[in-house]
């Protein structure tokens, strides 16, 4: 007879397991019990561990009642059948709760007293004899709780003090439930060019709520928190994924291989894979605990150049997106996001300098070979825009709301599938994030201006018509060369972006920067 096998209980988010092993309902605030039921419609892995929970409390609460020796006294014998059965009983009451499974309790002992008063009462108990401790036991007893209280405290210690392991250490508390975060990168630190440390920054004044240092420099300048996680590729060959509340490192995946520079590069997170280039090819892993899921090797091999990239066979992971990733090797690829089979491959485009993919609707948008090319994002063949005609060399190029906005060197364009929306003549345009409507760019030159005054430049576009709502800018210093910011993000019609600003004493530091209304707020970055 074939032995049966059980299906093993689905692993849980490492950040959900506390509140979904929660019993009763008051185990968790309401806030926290909200934000577990949005968590349970978009995480399938913890639903699914969710139902195997209430699964297992059925299949305990089915079980019936161990029958108490019969030579063990009266009152031992009660002891015993109260402690089995408990004092409460929870009854799932998730059709009158909703998904989250909210749990009421119902008191045993009152329902037992019901029971009682239907069959009768049995005969009172003798009253209990009265039993002399003694004073070995007292000690023994003292010491026990002593030692609870030393583990307790320790354990309170360890949560609110920092965290260090081999890889990285945090400082800091956790992010407060709902509440706006920043993520940014200090790529080095004076004197200690080794390391690098992550921040997230509280948005609204720019303090700081954790920092986590690592022992090795960061290859990144972009961090989004995806489903409550980071991720950040270490020029040591690790991908780190951090929690975005705590900044703690829950996992990292090594590569075997760290020779000639081969380290994780341009990490992009969907479904329940991370997704992230390397000099021997793509990589997938899944977000819960970095196991290795499918590589692509790189099927090229880059000719010598003096330390400059070849064209002719890159590494660049571009997007992924209904199911499929885009990036370049000696050519365009697109690969199975399940599985790494590859789907097509357009060996005519090459990468001259951008990587940049954007996938709307059923086009796939690249500016790799210095200007736009439209492709059918299912087959990967050539689509031919007439309208769009545009000239000189792309600048950027932005996805947002179903929209794609593409610049060149004197053009600035708002394109919908092939239908051009708009078309501005501005000079020099780089898009750079978009929210309520509203577009921001960057330019070295004012675009009202018909000569040059050359400095750093930041425009609020409205998106349905590409003309000016605000602006703020500052020519730079003679002589000097001007600044620009790494990644940027927008929220509430505002533009967020890290950076270097002055301070009191003319002196320069990291900080957050806020543009709004035509004016600019500066929050230097606190360790």
């Amino acid at each position: 007879m074939r032995k049966q096998q059980r299906r093993p209980v689905s692993t849980p988010c490492v950040q959900w397991q506390a509140q979904l092993a929660s019993l009763h309902r008051n185990d968790l605030l309401p806030r926290e019990r909200e934000a577990l039921r949005a968590h349970l419609l978009e995480c399938s892995a913890c639903a699914q561990a969710q139902a195997d929970y209430r699964a297992m409390d059925a299949a305990l609460r089915s079980l019936p009642p161990v029958a108490p020796l019969p030579q063990l006294p009266r009152e031992l014998a009660e002891a015993v059948y109260k402690q089995q059965r408990g004092t409460r009983m929870l009854k799932d009451d998730m059709q009158t709760k909703g998904i989250t499974g909210d749990l009421e309790v119902i008191d045993l002992d009152e329902q037992l007293a019901k029971r009682a008063r239907k069959v009768g009462s049995r005969p009172a108990l003798p009253p209990r004899p009265e039993r002399h401790v003694s004073r070995p036991v007292r000690i023994i007893s003292s010491l026990v709780a002593v030692l609870v209280v030393a583990v307790l405290a320790g354990g309170a210690l360890f949560l609110f003090s920092d965290h260090s392991g081999p890889d990285s250490s945090v400082t800091g508390s956790q992010v407060p439930l709902n509440a706006k975060v920043l993520y940014t990168t200090s790529p080095e630190i004076p004197g200690q060019v080794k390391k690098a440390s992550i921040y997230a920054v509280n948005p609204q004044n720019g303090s700081t709520y954790w920092k986590t240092t690592f022992k090795t420099k960061l290859a990144i300048n972009e961090l989004v928190p995806y489903k409550n996680t980071l991720f950040a590729p270490g020029e040591d060959g690790n991908l780190y994924a951090l929690s975005a509340k705590t900044g703690k490192v829950l996992w990292k995946y090594a590569l075997k291989d760290t020779s000639s520079g081969n380290v994780p590069d341009s990490p992009i997170a969907y479904g329940n894979t991370v997704y992230f280039s390397t000099d021997s090819g793509f990589y997938a892993v899944s977000i819960y605990d970095g196991k290795l899921l499918w590589h692509v090797a790189k099927p090229c091999k880059p000719r010598p150049s003096n330390g400059i990239v070849d064209p002719a066979c890159t590494h660049d992971l571009s997007a992924v997106a209904n199911g499929k990733v885009y990036g370049f090797f000696d050519g365009l690829y697109a690969f199975d996001a399940s599985n790494g089979k590859q789907l097509w491959h357009n060996a005519q485009l090459l990468t001259k300098g951008f990587s940049n993919v954007v996938i709307s609707g059923k086009y796939l948008y690249t500016i790799a070979g210095l200007h736009l090319d439209v492709l059918d994002a299912v087959d990967g063949r050539q689509v031919d825009v007439p309208a769009l005609a545009t000239s000189g060399e792309a600048n950027g190029l932005l996805g947002a709301d179903g929209v794609v906005y593409y610049s060149t060197a004197n053009q600035f364009v708002a394109l919908q599938g092939t239908e051009v929306l708009w078309r501005q003549n501005y000079s020099g345009v780089l898009p750079m994030a978009f929210s309520q409507k509203t577009l921001f760019v960057e330019t070295m030159n004012p675009l009202e201006a018909t000569s040059k005054a050359f400095g750093s430049y930041f425009y609020a576009l409205d998106a349905s018509t590409g003309k000016i709502k605000w602006h703020w800018g500052e020519k730079a210093p003679d002589g000097q060369g001007v600044w620009g910011p790494g990644y940027s993000i927008a929220w509430d019609g505002r533009l967020y972006f890290f950076s270097m600003g002055q301070v009191k004493g003319n002196k320069w530091v990291e900080g957050l920067w806020v543009l709004h209304d035509g004016k600019r707020d500066f929050y230097p970055l606190q360790d």
